[in-house]
């Protein structure tokens, strides 16, 4: 634990709707045309050897091209793992090679930048996951999977819902330096905030507005809805809130589970 690293990208985004992955998984989606400009954790989505950040970015849904003046940047950072829980140790934060910088000029709405980032720990799970290929049966093959575990969330089955995301809630607590038994009561706590409160209903399943969607280049598939949301959601009514709950799988010795 003393001598673990958290890395850290910064994405301050402007004048779009944007996208931001790293090693092609998904780590901020923003529908809401809104800027961004924090700081987010991305160990979970780190591999050993060479990483890459990439962003996409897309018209304002008010407006049906880019604006000249849209752009997103890229920032990456260190600092020890145990000054991550407070935000006065910003300061402790140590900038790593060269920003990446995404614009709508000359310079192309979707490019790749490439860090090499050392670490200690094992591969994740999901690259050892078949390589996908979308087709008739991998959409159903995932449906099937997705409508299953949105019955489990539907008959409030938490115990069910933990033992499939266990393995990846262990290599989370790796890639942190969390403690695994905390990190489990936190995810319970956080399922259960929203099935035991009335003020929050959870989403239908509708395969009508779900695409499938494959990351991790193509080793991790996802079901999502049209606006590239996850579709298991709940929806607090009353203020007119949406909570995500994204879940990505992989198919591994012919088995499919949560690897992310």
């Amino acid at each position: 634990m003393a001598n673990k690293k958290i890395f850290l990208l910064r994405v301050n985004t402007n004048e779009c709707r944007y996208e931001v992955r790293v090693n092609d998984l998904r780590l901020l989606v923003g529908n809401d045309g809104y800027p961004a400009a924090s700081e987010y954790p991305i160990n979970h989505l780190l591999k050993k050897g060479t990483c890459t950040m990439q962003s996409e970015l897309f018209p304002l849904s008010t407006e049906k091209q880019l604006k000249p003046s849209a752009n997103c940047k890229l920032e990456l950072f260190e600092q020890p793992a145990t000054n991550i829980s407070t935000s006065k140790n910003k300061l402790s934060l140590k900038k790593l090679q060269s920003d990446l910088f995404f614009t709508n000029g000359e310079v192309q709405t979707k490019l790749n930048g490439f860090y090499i980032i050392e670490s200690d720990d094992m591969d994740p799970m999901w690259t050892d996951g078949e390589l996908l290929n979308e087709s008739k049966e991998l959409l159903e093959d995932v449906f099937k999977f997705y409508r299953n575990l949105h019955s489990l969330f539907a008959k409030k089955d938490c115990n069910a819902i933990i033992e499939m995301i266990y393995q990846r809630e262990k290599e989370f607590c790796i890639a942190y330096g969390l403690k695994f038994t905390e990190r489990i009561e936190y995810m319970r706590n956080h399922f259960l905030s929203f099935m035991q409160n009335p003020e929050f209903t959870l989403w239908d399943f509708e395969p009508t507005n779900t695409i499938l969607k494959l990351y991790g280049n193509r080793k991790l598939a996802a079901l999502e809805f049209n606006n590239r949301e996850a579709v298991i959601a709940y929806v607090d009514l009353k203020n007119s809130l949406t909570f995500y709950l994204p879940f990505y799988i992989s198919k591994i010795n012919n088995n499919w589970q949560i690897s992310l």
